[in-house]
């Protein structure tokens, strides 16, 4: 069994931050399952342009299945423990996108 999973790595303005998600990433909405994304966004106080960029990896060899939360879990610590971790990863792919975050077309309100 292989597992897909991608390494994210967000930016806007001053702010920058890293973690991992299930599966592979393509857009916007494929972030918002993640508490990290949203605790980062939180920091944003007006119309700002976030930057993404997405390394989508493999571990392990045979049928792939996106990598589940849990397994998200034991990833993160096993790239906190082991700073070779990623590099024993097959890299699949890489993408690179950005998009407009803005509080008023979210809620439909002014702030």
């Amino acid at each position: 069994m292989a597992i897909v999973f991608s390494k994210i790595t967000l930016r806007a303005d001053e702010l920058e931050t890293q973690f991992f998600a299930c599966g592979t990433v393509r857009e916007s909405g494929d972030l918002d399952p993640y508490t990290l994304y949203h605790e980062f966004t939180e920091e944003i106080s007006s119309e700002t342009e976030i930057s993404v960029h997405v390394d989508t990896h493999l571990y392990g060899e045979g049928e792939r299945f996106d990598a589940t939360p849990e397994e998200m879990a034991y990833f993160t610590i096993r790239d906190r423990d082991d700073p070779t971790f990623l590099a024993r990863c097959e890299k699949i792919g890489e993408l690179d996108f950005s998009f407009t975050y803005c509080l008023e077309e979210l809620f439909g309100q002014n702030f």
